[in-house]
């Protein structure tokens, strides 16, 4: 009996190892699982993958305000007229203040050697010389059909003949005439069809400069800075307020409006190689003060670029007129913040989630209703550098993806 009571609770004692065997283990596999778990790098899925980053579309207002280091300057002479003496004639004496829109003189283009007054004054000599001409010819007419009514017999007959002769011949001299005055007319037509009007770009003192070239030089400050050109794709757009500036003085007065904006170099939309624009003008240096003035906001988005000086430099740069209120001295340096757009509403997308395309148009991933994806092409509209506007493809409350490495 004894050795029996012994076998069954030898037989317990192992059924205890077994079971206890297998708790063990089954708390060092979820205890595995746990670790593996809790090793995953945040954002993976358990598969290891990475998780796409989602961008909301959002509509919100929107603005973009590019701010650029600037200089306080004299404001620079505008050269008026064209670059050959003889093509101007002006109207307006040397040294005479002008307003705005003041009409200067007229740009006359020459043809060859001849100026427009020139090709006038021998067009008066032709018409002058066929009126002397005509009366001459009257003259002879006149007598040859005297003479016919006078003549008798065969005179009559000869009378009538020189009577025919002389009105040809006279026709034909007029004929001629008037076709050399023809001629004039229309050279003289076609260079007052290249005549230009010259009328004054901004208030100041008009000056005849001593190669035959004018100016016209304002009088005040203005604020000068460079504008990059990568910058210029940020101020190149429909939306663009670019006539509008807020000036802050290192160590001067209260920021201040400053409008309006002018581009030298190239106007927003064209090359660095454009023209200047009439707000294009030489050099020159002043010091002077004005009063105390008032000031402005700014705010947005801004990208700051440096040009202490850079005015002089080749390139594009952006100036404005300082309010005659604002006190300011030549030299002082600052900050010009351009308002490029300032939309109440707009689109607007992280510009992570963008894969540009040719023109102003990009790539996007789009989440679907049922989870899935599509590709979809949208309209680009202004941008701060970190977002952009959104004209056309997409709506707002839309979920988009971050483009992933290697898309561009």
């Amino acid at each position: 009996m004894s050795k029996r009571r012994a076998g069954r609770a030898k037989a317990r004692s192992a059924r205890g190892i077994t079971v206890g065997a297998a708790v063990v283990v089954a708390a060092a596999v979820v205890a595995a699982a746990a670790l593996a778990v809790d090793s995953e790098e945040p954002g993976e899925r358990s598969s290891g993958g990475p998780a796409p980053v989602e961008h909301l579309v959002q509509e919100r207002p929107f603005r973009s305000v590019v701010t650029l280091d600037a200089r306080i300057r004299a404001r620079q002479p505008h050269p008026v007229g064209p670059p050959d003496a003889r093509e101007a004639e002006w109207s307006v004496a040397d040294g005479t203040r002008v307003a705005k829109g003041t009409v200067l003189g007229r740009h006359v283009p020459v043809t060859g050697e001849k100026s427009l007054a020139d090709m006038e004054t021998e067009l008066a000599d032709a018409r002058r010389e066929r009126a002397d001409r005509a009366r001459l010819l009257d003259v002879d007419v006149d007598q040859a059909e005297e003479n016919h009514r006078k003549a008798t017999g065969e005179e009559k007959v000869t009378a009538g003949s020189e009577l025919v002769r002389t009105r040809l011949v006279a026709g034909q001299e007029l004929e001629k005439l008037d076709v050399q005055i023809s001629r004039l007319e229309a050279k003289v037509s076609a260079a007052r069809g290249r005549t230009r009007t010259i009328t004054a770009p901004a208030a100041g003192r008009f000056v005849l400069g001593t190669g035959g070239g004018a100016e016209v030089r304002p009088e005040g400050f203005e604020t000068s800075a460079a504008v990059p050109p990568v910058l210029m794709y940020r101020l190149d757009t429909p939306q663009a307020a670019r006539a509008a500036a807020v000036v802050k003085i290192t160590g001067g007065p209260a920021e201040f409006p400053c409008t309006p904006v002018t581009y030298r170099g190239a106007e927003p939309g064209e090359g660095a190689g454009a023209a200047p624009d009439e707000g294009a003008g030489g050099s020159g240096t002043a010091e002077g003060a004005g009063t105390t003035g008032g000031a402005g906001t700014t705010g947005g988005t801004g990208t700051t670029a440096g040009a202490d000086g850079a005015e002089d430099a080749p390139g594009i740069s952006a100036s404005c007129a300082v309010p005659s209120s604002v006190r300011v001295y030549a030299g002082l340096v600052g900050t010009m913040a351009i308002t490029v757009v300032d939309l109440p509403r707009a689109t607007v997308l992280d510009a992570s989630a963008i894969r540009l395309a040719a023109g102003e148009k990009g790539l996007v991933t789009v989440r679907t209703a049922d989870g899935g994806t599509e590709e979809r092409a949208v309209v680009l509209g202004p941008t701060d550098g970190l977002a952009y506007v959104i004209t056309e493809g997409l709506r707002p409350g839309e979920t988009v993806l971050a483009r992933s490495e290697g898309q561009r």
